[in-house]
C-alpha cells in the first residue's frame, strides 16, 4: 500500500489562487453611480454627480474640478485683503456682543471707521428689516466657517453660536411659536431704545403698517388699540427675561427668505453641535407654526401679518417656492412625520386625503406652478420687485442645495434658468449682480447634460466685488447719465444698465436692490452700512472653489 501524500496545511493555504478576484477598485460607473468595494452608490440620489477624476461622488459645483480665472483689472485691490477689513469691522463695529445681530451704525463725526468700535456708536441704525440682513451675515458666517482652518475656522464657529442665540431671541420675544420679529430693542444697549412716542405702539387698523409691542414687567405683552388710549395687556406671555424689551410687528415673507436661508446654511456647513442644535430648533419652529396655521405668519394680536402668507392660494408660483423650500429643509433635518408627510405632498410625492388641506385655491403639487412666480412681468421689467427677485432666488437655491430626488432636482433647475435667462432686459443673468451670479455658477445644472461651469458668471462675480468700495461710508453718489427707460412700481427712473456697487448710493445689501434706479445720493460721513454684502459672496466664492485664498 502507497503511503498516503500529506501536504502541510500551512503550504496549502499560502498556495496563491488564479481565480481570485482582483481587488475592485472605486470608480464611475457612468455619471450617476459610483461603483465602489462595498456595491455600487447612487450619486445622483444624493444630488451629486460621480467624478471619474477622483471616483467619488461630488457637489455638482465641484465636478471636474474647474479652475476660475481672477478677475484682470489691472487693480492690486485683493478680494482677501478687503474681506479681512471687512470682517474686522463686522466683528468689532456692527456686532454689539451683548446684542449679536448686525445694523449699520451712526459715529461721532470725529471718530475714524476703520478703528471705531461698536463703544463708539452714536445710534445703531434699526429698520423694518434688521432681521433680513443679519440673517446674511449670519449665513456669511456659515460659509466662512466651512472654507476657513484653524483660528478663523473657530471664530466664524463663535459668530454663528452668538448670532443663533439671538436669532432665539428674535423669536422668543415675540411669544409666537415661529415668529421672527424684524427688530428688536433688549435694554442695555447704548444707542438703541424702544420709540418714546405712544403712537408707535397703537395697533394698525389694516395691518399693512409695521407698529411696536413692549413686555412689560410681568412678562406679558402690551400696545395700544386702534382707538382708545387704555393700554391692551395681552395674554400672550414671552416672559420676564423679556421685561422691559420692544419690537416691531408684522414681520415679512423677506425676513424669512434671509432667516431660512441662513438655518440651512449652518445645519450645511458648520461643523459645531451647539450651533446645529440651536438651527435645527429654530427650522422646526418656524415649519410647525405655518404647518398649524395654514401656511401663515400670525403676530401676537392674532391677526396675520401683511406679508407673512406662505400659500400658493395667495403668489402661486411666488409663495409656493417658499413652502417648498422650508419644507424641504425642514424633512431632511427633523424627525417629524407631519413635516415630512407636507414636503411630499407639496411636491407630488406623495398624493392622498391623508395629505394636508389648506384654504380654497391651493392645489397640490406646489411644483405645478412654480413658473407663475412674476419674478419678471414684461419686457423691460421696469414694475418687477426686485425685492420679490431676491427672495424667490433664495427659495430656489434652498431646493437645489437639499432636495435630492433628481426628477424634483430637474424642475427647480429649470425655474432657476427661467428667470436667469428669460426674454427681457433685466433678467438675472443681466443684472451684472456679484451675489446672483455666484448662485447661478453653484446651482445651474453642472451634470454632464449642461453646458458645464459658470466661469463668465464667477468672474464677473469677481468683477464686482473688486470694484466694491474698500468701506461702506455713506458717500456722494451723483445721479446716473443713463437714458431714463421707465419708472418702476415706486415711481422712480429707471435705466437700461445695471449699476456696479461703486456707482451705487450705499444700502444695507446693495445686491438685493435695484440695480437700475438712476437717482443718485448725498454723502452722510458719519453713516456706515453693515458689509454683509461684501463678505456673504465673498465666502460663497470661496466654499464653493470659485475664489482663490490668494485673489
Amino acid at each position: 500500500m502507497r503511503p498516503l501524500l500529506l501536504i502541510p496545511l500551512a503550504l496549502a493555504a499560502c498556495t496563491p489562487s488564479t481565480s481570485d478576484p482582483d481587488p475592485v477598485v472605486d470608480t464611475c460607473l457612468d455619471a450617476d453611480r459610483l461603483q465602489t468595494a462595498d456595491g455600487t452608490v447612487s450619486c445622483a440620489d444624493q444630488g451629486r454627480w460621480c467624478d471619474a477624476a477622483t471616483a467619488a461622488c461630488v457637489d455638482p459645483w465641484r465636478l471636474g474640478s474647474p479652475t476660475f480665472a481672477a478677475c484682470d483689472t489691472g487693480s492690486d485691490n485683493l478680494l482677501a485683503t478687503k474681506a479681512a477689513t471687512y470682517q474686522e469691522r463686522a466683528d468689532h463695529l456692527h456686532v454689539h456682543p451683548d446684542l449679536g445681530w448686525m445694523m449699520g451704525v451712526e459715529l461721532p463725526a470725529e471718530a475714524d471707521p476703520a478703528t471705531a468700535t461698536w463703544e463708539d456708536v452714536v445710534t445703531w441704525q434699526r429698520g423694518a428689516n434688521d432681521g433680513l440682513w443679519s440673517s446674511l451675515y449670519l449665513a456669511s458666517q456659515a460659509f466662512r466657517a466651512a472654507s476657513t482652518t484653524g483660528t478663523e475656522h473657530d471664530a466664524a464657529v463663535q459668530t454663528v453660536r452668538a448670532m443663533l442665540v439671538a436669532e432665539r431671541e428674535r423669536m422668543d420675544v415675540s411669544g409666537v411659536q415661529g415668529n421672527l420679529v424684524r427688530t428688536y430693542v433688549k435694554p442695555g444697549i447704548d444707542g438703541l431704545a424702544c420709540p418714546a412716542d405712544d403712537a408707535e405702539y397703537r395697533a394698525d387698523v389694516e395691518k399693512d403698517d409695521d407698529r411696536w409691542m413692549r413686555v412689560r414687567e410681568d412678562g406679558c405683552l402690551t400696545w395700544l388699540p386702534t382707538e382708545g388710549d387704555a393700554w391692551v395687556v395681552s395674554d400672550v406671555c414671552p416672559g420676564t427675561d423679556f421685561a422691559g424689551w420692544c419690537f416691531r410687528d408684522n414681520t415679512s415673507k423677506d425676513e424669512y427668505a434671509g432667516h431660512m436661508f441662513a438655518l440651512g446654511a449652518v445645519l450645511k456647513l458648520v461643523d459645531d453641535p451647539t450651533s446645529v442644535d440651536l438651527a435645527r430648533e429654530l427650522v422646526r419652529d418656524v415649519v410647525v407654526s405655518l404647518l398649524d396655521h395654514d401656511l401663515t405668519m400670525y403676530d401676537p394680536d392674532g391677526r396675520r401679518t401683511e406679508h407673512g402668507d406662505f400659500s400658493p392660494a395667495l403668489g402661486l408660483g411666488f409663495n409656493a417656492a417658499f413652502s417648498l423650500a422650508f419644507f424641504t429643509i425642514g424633512d431632511a433635518v427633523l424627525d417629524d412625520p407631519r413635516v415630512s408627510l407636507a414636503k411630499q405632498c407639496f411636491t407630488g410625492e406623495r398624493t392622498g386625503d391623508d395629505c394636508p388641506t389648506f384654504e380654497p385655491g391651493v392645489d397640490l403639487p406646489f411644483t405645478s406652478v412654480l413658473h407663475l412666480n412674476a419674478v419678471h412681468l414684461d419686457a423691460n421689467d421696469c414694475l418687477a420687485n426686485d425685492n420679490n427677485a431676491s427672495m424667490f432666488l433664495l427659495s430656489l437655491v434652498d431646493l437645489l442645495w437639499w432636495e435630492t430626488d433628481p426628477t424634483l432636482r430637474a424642475t427647480y433647475q429649470a425655474t432657476l434658468t427661467d428667470i436667469w435667462t428669460a426674454d427681457n432686459l433685466r433678467a438675472l443673468g443681466l443684472r451684472e449682480n456679484a451675489w446672483y451670479d455666484l448662485f447661478w455658477a453653484a446651482f445651474k445644472d453642472l451634470g454632464p447634460a449642461g453646458d458645464g461651469p459658470a466661469f463668465d458668471a464667477v468672474s464677473e462675480a469677481a468683477c464686482g466685488l473688486t470694484a466694491f468700495p474698500v468701506d461702506e461710508v455713506r458717500r456722494e453718489v451723483p445721479p446716473s447719465t443713463e437714458p431714463q427707460l421707465c419708472l418702476d412700481r415706486l415711481d422712480r427712473p429707471m435705466g437700461a444698465v445695471p449699476r456696479g456697487p461703486d456707482e451705487r448710493c450705499l444700502e444695507a445689501f446693495v445686491w438685493w436692490k435695484d440695480q437700475y434706479v438712476l437717482r443718485g445720493c448725498a454723502a452722510e460721513p458719519t453713516i456706515v452700512e453693515p458689509p454683509a454684502d461684501y463678505l456673504l459672496p465673498y465666502w460663497m466664492g470661496r466654499y464653493f472653489g470659485f475664489f482663490d485664498p490668494t485673489w
